[in-house]
């Protein structure tokens, strides 16, 4: 898993608290005019992320329904002693009050973090560790601040739209240059929201950003182009590459020295490929 996947994990596992956060709008009313029992039902839709693929969102779910299950058993001490006249439904009150506002906050915290109890508790650390590295890499700071506003604005604005609005901006940019492609990139794998990466994706995607890609690809294989006299037959494969980007005269070197330096049959290759150039007068 890389860290683009990791952030679509951990948005999922954020539904939970998000469900829980805002089920007593439908839980409170269901217990007032049908039944504890009925309302209770309301958190099968945990089962959603109960039953995830993925371990993370899982245990989150387990862990969401054993929330739900204390907010329930609350609940239900809070209607008893409601119905019987008791003072004692205050006390309830307030504990469910706590558990809603605190628990998910605890919840979100955990999924924020890369982290939870439940697995902790469940003996599965080792698998867990897993997840608070890729989130450790995931929340790596963006690029420094630019002086180009678009840049400002995808990297550090807090607004989901803006940020969506920059990387669009940035995809219709008639130049490109290795701080705009950063931080596309890194808004792409590492923006906590899914539409923001995407736009920022597609606007890596733009045929100004592919032509300086490949640039830089095309200069680190130079980079990295074997010695002419050490090693004819990649010289022979180098100098068909260059040749192919354009760059004849470094392609011809490469192929000269495969010529001199290599094997019959990398000679021969050579050799046509230079006479199909026209370089024979190279010799």
């Amino acid at each position: 898993m890389n860290e683009k996947d990791w952030l679509v994990v951990q948005e999922k596992a954020r539904g939970v608290y998000r469900w829980l956060w805002w089920s007593p709008l439908l839980t409170a009313p269901t217990g007032v005019w049908l039944s504890g029992l009925m309302s209770a039902l309301w958190h099968l839709v945990l089962l959603n992320w109960a039953k995830d693929s993925h371990p993370f969102v899982k245990w989150h779910g387990r862990q969401g329904f054993l929330l739900a299950g204390i907010r329930t058993l609350l609940a239900f001490g809070f209607l008893t002693f409601l119905l019987d006249g008791s003072e004692g439904f205050f006390f309830f009150f307030l504990l469910l009050v706590c558990v809603w506002f605190f628990g998910n906050r605890w919840g979100m915290k955990q999924v924020n973090e890369g982290d939870c109890w439940l697995m902790r508790w469940w003996g599965l650390s080792a698998e867990l560790e897993t997840f608070r590295e890729l989130n450790a890499l995931a929340k790596r700071n963006p690029p420094e601040n630019s002086t180009n506003p678009w840049l400002n604005q995808l990297l550090h604005t807090k607004s989901t739209f803006e940020r969506q609005q920059a990387a669009s901006q940035l995809g219709e940019l008639e130049s490109s240059s290795e701080e705009v492609i950063e931080a596309l990139q890194w808004a792409s794998h590492r923006d906590v929201n899914e539409y923001v990466r995407d736009a920022a994706f597609n606007a890596l995607q733009a045929p100004v950003h592919q032509a300086f890609l490949q640039a830089r690809k095309r200069d680190a294989e130079q980079a990295v182009l074997p010695n002419p006299a050490l090693d004819p037959q990649k010289n022979y494969e180098a100098g068909l590459r260059l040749l192919e980007a354009g760059q004849r005269q470094e392609g011809v070197t490469r192929l000269v020295a495969a010529f001199r330096d290599g094997a019959q049959e990398v000679r021969q290759m050579a050799l046509q490929t230079l006479e199909e150039m026209g370089e024979v007068e190279v010799f």
